[in-house]
């Protein structure tokens, strides 16, 4: 697993910031906000400067044009496309910096990405610390997208869709167009526009700071700082506070932003639900959580806390219930029916959620193994506007499985077919002759009978976990228990 956090990574997102260490002659060191819970480090040093010819990515091979080329399209005033045009007239250095234009507006653009960390001030400088945001033009068409940072001390949290008029400055930071918003006004609200389906081979300067989607491009390479390098030899990057996590040799359909940065045209996806791999499953983190060793290799008793400040997107697949006296808890998944991709995650009844089955959650916290249960103890937990995730549908496994197979399904919802329960517990829970125990973990005591002994049913539904040393099977409600 690839993890965002604490990775020396090369941003895009810090050309805008850097241009002001630039002006300012400062040296950015570490690079942490605790405001921001992207919790991105950044340990380049002030000499190492983007050039399109430098080797610090060999293998990037997408030419780019620096030379004076005015676009043949329509740009009207306030526009992201005249914004475009008129950097494209100017050319750009690879080496440095253009100031395109010191006093320019952009009119009823459209945000087209969630918010990131444009740039997070050294402790103790006088910089100003700046989110970024993605936007374009409402009619789309080429050269309608570019990077835009605001002052972080406005305190904007935009989601795709939201309308600004902005005005600013224009650059181009080592041929990168940014747009540095001083001022924002918000405008209403649209339908984001849909990503752009471009082939490899198509993205170039007419698609920077556009949201486009590559279909069935292959992860060529991993290369360092948690990126990789896919189809066409573009990069796949991060801006944004989640998992990237991708295979070598595995094919995706990937959608993000285009940006140029270091040599290279870079793709950022937004969140996890942009990196979709072909045959089912996504970047989420969950897999590479329930897979690990520590999970399926656990042998200890009590609680085992094995890595933290882990974000995970996912979707929620089961109502909220009491998992302990202080705590609530939710099933997850990736949105899938693959081995591994369900997860308990724990959140404190403090935090007061209650997150309607399907809800896109983006969620930082601990894994732990709970008497060897994996769990995810959440930090914090958003909700978010998407809904590309869908809780999945139960996946119908074999009964008497071995515990090795048991665990591939953990955290996911099941179905086991002609189950007949053999015993009652002291604890109110149906023993089964599908090696597997019926509990009320997430239906809850109040609204819980145990099945008597010699029940018969044609198929039980319910939440796979680990318990006391057996693996059960936590029904929604009564209705997941279909008698005969």
């Amino acid at each position: 697993m690839k993890l965002f956090k604490n990775l020396p990574i090369l941003l895009v997102g810090l050309g805008a910031a850097s241009l002001l260490l630039a002006c300012e002659g400062e040296t950015p060191s570490t690079n942490t906000d605790a405001s921001d819970t992207s919790g991105t480090t950044d340990t380049r040093d002030a000499t190492s400067t983007p050039d399109s010819t430098t080797t610090s990515n060999p293998d990037a091979t997408t030419p780019l044009d620096t030379t004076p080329n005015t676009p043949d399209i329509e740009t009207p005033t306030g526009s992201v496309k005249a914004v475009q045009a008129e950097s494209e007239a100017l050319g750009c250095n690879p080496d440095g910096i253009v100031n395109v234009n010191e006093s320019v507006t952009l009119t009823g653009v459209v945000v087209t990405s969630p918010k990131f960390d444009a740039f997070t001030p050294a402790e103790g400088s006088s910089s100003e610390a700046l989110d970024g945001y993605y936007v374009a033009d409402q009619d789309g068409g080429t050269f309608s997208g570019v990077y835009v940072s605001i002052p972080r001390a406005n305190a904007t949290n935009y989601l795709p869709g939201q309308v600004l008029d902005l005005a600013g400055e224009s650059l181009e930071y080592y041929c990168n167009t940014q747009f540095k918003a001083t001022t924002v006004t918000e405008q209403g609200t649209v339908t984001a526009p849909a990503p752009l389906a471009l082939q490899p081979s198509d993205v170039g300067e007419a698609y920077e700071g556009m949201i486009v989607k590559l279909a069935n491009v292959t992860v060529l390479e991993a290369l360092q700082g948690g990126t990789y390098k896919i189809t066409g030899d573009l990069i796949v990057d991060h801006d944004f506070p989640f998992f990237l996590s991708m295979t070598v040799g595995q094919s995706y359909d990937v959608t993000g932003a285009v940006v140029w940065s270091f040599g290279a045209w870079r793709i950022m996806p937004r969140t996890s639900a942009d990196v979709v791999k072909l045959g089912g499953g996504t970047a989420s983190g969950i897999v590479d959580i329930e897979s690990s060793e520590a999970s399926t290799g656990c042998t200890q008793t009590g609680t085992v806390n094995v890595a933290s400040d882990l974000d995970i997107t996912a979707v929620v697949s089961s109502p909220r219930f009491d998992a302990s006296t202080n705590l609530h808890g939710y099933y997850l998944s990736d949105g899938t029916q693959d081995p591994y991709s369900g997860i308990l995650m724990t959140i404190g009844k403090s935090q007061n959620t209650n997150f309607a089955v399907g809800t896109n959650l983006a969620v930082n916290g601990r894994h732990v193994e709970y008497y060897c249960m994996t769990e995810l103890a959440s930090t914090t937990t958003t909700a978010l506007e998407t809904t590309e995730l869908s809780a999945p549908a139960a996946l119908v496994i074999d009964a008497n499985l071995s515990n090795a197979d048991f665990e591939k399904y953990e955290g996911m919802l099941v179905t086991i077919e002609d189950v007949t329960v053999t015993a009652v517990t002291d604890h109110a829970e149906s023993d089964t002759d599908a090696g597997v125990l019926i509990d009320k973990d997430v239906i809850g005591a109040a609204n819980w009978t145990a099945p008597a002994v010699g029940s018969e049913f044609s198929s039980i539904t319910g939440y796979l976990h680990w318990n006391f040393d057996r693996y059960r099977v936590a029904p929604r409600s009564t209705a997941d228990l279909v008698a005969k």
